[in-house]
Parts: structure tokens; sequence; C-alpha cells
């Protein structure tokens, strides 16, 4: 069995979204973008930057049902680290301006809209990977 987000031999793959979710994959420049996801669907979202640096991410807005304990498979997920089963930042309820150490050069995003209101404004840049001291 592969981690939430995940699927095929090697969990290689992103697992299916479910509803209209547009583009799946997102690939990171130094200029900063934005995306923003609303309403009652599943969406499994890759986030790239290019080799040697890391993604920046920044939850500018998220209001989802405010849910304790707030886990996986109940809010919008954030996988930001190297290991794909490690569960990522989930948000459950609402936030502005979540910052997200740039850790890795990959990030997986599932965003669970379980109500019309639910939404996501995420942005994302590839800054340089500095080196560990």
């Amino acid at each position: 069995n592969c981690p939430s987000g995940y699927k095929g031999k090697y969990c290689e793959k992103l697992e299916a979204s479910q509803g209209d979710c547009g583009k799946r994959f997102f690939y990171a420049k130094r200029r900063e973008q934005t995306l923003t996801l609303k309403g009652l669907k599943k969406c499994v979202i890759g986030f790239y930057s290019k080799p040697r640096t890391n993604l920046a991410l920044v939850v500018k807005k998220v209001k989802t049902t405010k849910r304790t304990p707030c886990v996986e498979h109940k809010g919008i997920e954030i996988k930001y680290r190297h290991d794909k089963g490690a569960t990522g930042l989930v948000l459950c309820g609402s936030y502005k301006d979540v910052v997200i150490k740039p850790t890795f050069s990959r990030a997986v995003m599932i965003y669970l809209g379980q109500n019309k209101d639910d939404m996501i404004t995420l942005s994302y840049r590839e800054v340089r990977r500095t080196r560990r001291k």
C-alpha cells in the first residue's frame, strides 16, 4: 500500500483526483505563482522545482471545517518532505499566511473540499538549496 496521495507499484504516481481539479502538475519558477482551489472535490496536486532547488510554499488562505483531531483524510494535507510516507501539514479550519519551510524539490497537496465554501490559495516558487551547516 502507498501513502496517501500516491499510487503505483513503487508509489511513484499521484493518486487520482475526484471532481473538477484542473491541472495536476505545477512547476515552480523563481517568480511566485499562486493556485486556488474551491468547493466540493478531492484534488491531488504535485508541485515540482528544478534539481538542486527547493520549493517554497505559503498557504495564503485556507478555509475548511475545523476538526479536532485534524488528521490525514480530514483536512487539506501538504506533503513537503523527502519521505513520502511522512504525514504532511494537515490544515482543518481557517488559516492565513502559513509558511512551509523549503525542504525538498517536490510537494503534494491533497485538497479535500467537503463543503462548497471550502477553499485554499497557495503560492509556490523555487528557491536555491542552501548548504547544511
